[in-house]
């Protein structure tokens, strides 16, 4: 079967409001679905569905495309394995296809990707061997930090080695193994300068797994006191992105999924500090700061995090840019108090198992835990202080996502600082007319521009004979949204090639041109 035809099978059969259902709660708006985007955390549903065009397309965070997109972003796939799961859904086989046509996209990648994917795997084994047959390291782990047995196993820990100069290296032992130069030094294992130095050289190793299990990169602690970074990880490759990641978060699904919650933590060894006390749904971002795109991965399974933070200054700082970064999102956020060591695997280690568990059950709401810690830190009784912490909060409080959960939050200020409730909506309001302001004269210029060129491109798409017009007095050069510029080339291709203009062809040309289908595109099909 000609490839073309799959693609117009796949289009003609598969049902694009039935597959997004299976990773997004749907409800009909009129001709269209809506529901909460899983590509970006959001508080109300921005995401929208045409079925009638076989179109997604998100407001908030812009990506959008047909069903095969949906697929590949969704699930990590490429091209050829979104178009080869949606054909073993509708019962075609895809792969005699791709053989008779030839097809080659992406062969190289595909390889390159399962080829580290088996490195990974067997290097889990030496690690792991390693530290089993090193009595010290595994004493370290097991005994000195109070870890469990079953919890090292889970989580593959393991160790490697210090790289000795004038001694075979860990590089030699791999090239020994088979493993080409070429694919050790796509691993990410080595340092870029002394490609024959492992960065994780003498260091406890982490094995990080993506949300299907596959091990994507490792971390590393350093042991003792010796010189470097306390924790290490391998350099980004082209499975390994440390944004679209949390360690401990595939160990932990199933329970994060029956619990709805989720703790997050500082480190690898607070994750294990947390399952070995039974309380399987910590994870930690691996070395980055939190950020959206990792509340978006929690948003889809738990509706509740746990933050579980240093007892120290940079620990406060941390735990309120993570609850800035919740606050919008409508999602319970509560703060595991400190109260017997600096961090959980410190408590773990000195108090044991049962003070660590009951540390979740006296948790408290974030946003009273942030007034308390911050109250601390400024003397209320100067008018300076008092000022500064009134602005922090109430910057905090306009990033609330509804009326009442912002008047609950200026409430608690008012109990906490003693200023009058309707002084802090004053200064509430103020804050958000600055913001508008300096956000108007930043934009300004750059909208006008772009929204001339933008009905210019609404006129063109809702009638296209107006092309024929529009052509004689601009070109592409004289159009400044990158957008709106691509899609205007498309239309004189078409034009140039004397093919009819119709959505569907504008479509598969901007596809194949530029990879994707334009955002103001998509948006415009949805106007």
């Amino acid at each position: 079967m000609e490839y073309a035809r799959i693609i117009d099978l796949i289009k003609q059969r598969v049902d694009i409001v039935n597959i997004i259902s299976e990773h997004v709660s749907l409800v009909k708006s009129g001709a269209f679905y809506k529901g909460l985007c899983p590509f970006h955390a959001e508080r109300t549903p921005s995401f929208t569905i045409t079925p009638s065009q076989g179109l997604f397309y998100c407001f908030g965070c812009k990506k959008g495309g047909d069903v095969v997109k949906f697929l590949m972003d969704i699930e990590k796939l490429d091209y050829n394995d979104a178009v080869d799961s949606l054909c073993t859904k509708i019962g075609i086989e895809y792969d005699s296809a791709k053989r008779s046509m030839g097809i080659k996209r992406k062969i190289h990648d595909k390889a390159l990707i399962s080829e580290i994917y088996n490195l990974n795997a067997k290097l889990i084994k030496v690690f792991v061997f390693f530290l089993n047959n090193n009595q010290k390291i595994l004493s370290y782990i097991l005994q000195e930090r109070r870890i469990s047995r079953e919890i090292v196993d889970l989580f593959n820990i393991g160790y490697l080695l210090c790289d000795v100069v004038g001694k075979s290296s860990f590089y030699d032992f791999l090239v020994s193994k088979g493993y080409s130069s070429s694919i050790l030094s796509k691993s990410g294992l080595f340092a870029s300068r002394r490609e024959k130095f492992s960065i994780l050289s003498g260091r406890l190793i982490f094995p990080i797994k993506d949300f299907k299990g596959n091990v994507v990169g490792f971390g590393g602690r350093i042991l003792g006191k010796n010189n470097g970074s306390k924790y290490i990880n391998l350099s980004e490759t082209r499975v390994f992105k440390k944004r679209e990641l949390l360690y401990g978060f595939y160990e932990g699904l199933s329970m994060i999924k029956e619990t709805r919650s989720i703790i997050l933590t500082e480190g690898y060894i607070d994750v294990l500090a947390f399952f070995t006390a039974g309380i399987k749904i910590a994870v930690s971002t691996l070395g980055t700061s939190f950020s959206t795109q990792h509340l978006a991965l929690i948003k889809r399974y738990a509706d509740k995090i746990l933050i579980c933070f240093d007892d120290d200054m940079a620990g406060l700082v941390a735990t309120l840019k993570a609850y800035q970064i919740c606050l919008p999102f409508n999602i319970d956020v509560s703060v595991i108090r400190m109260k017997y060591g600096v961090d959980p695997a410190d408590v773990l280690k000195n108090k044991g198992v049962s003070v660590l568990s009951n540390m979740v059950n006296d948790s408290c709401d974030a946003f009273e835990y942030l007034l308390e810690k911050y109250s601390l830190k400024y003397d209320l009784n100067k008018t300076t202080d008092l000022n500064s912490m009134v602005n922090l909060f109430i910057n905090l409080i306009g990033l609330s996502s509804t009326n009442t959960q912002r008047d609950l939050l200026l409430s608690k200020l008012e109990s906490k600082l003693g200023v009058k409730l309707e002084t802090l909506r004053k200064d509430y309001y103020s804050m958000r007319e600055k913001k508008a302001i300096a956000s108007y004269k930043k934009n300004a210029c750059s909208y006008e521009v772009n929204t001339y060129e933008r009905y210019l491109l609404v006129a063109l798409l809702k009638d296209f004979n107006y092309f024929t017009i529009i052509r004689r007095n601009i070109n592409d050069s004289d159009l400044y949204d990158i957008d709106v510029k691509k899609i205007f080339v498309c239309f004189e291709n078409l034009f140039d090639n004397n093919k009819s203009f119709s959505l569907f062809n504008l479509k598969e040309l901007l596809k194949s041109k530029y990879g994707s289908i334009s955002e103001i595109f998509l948006k415009i099909c949805y106007e």
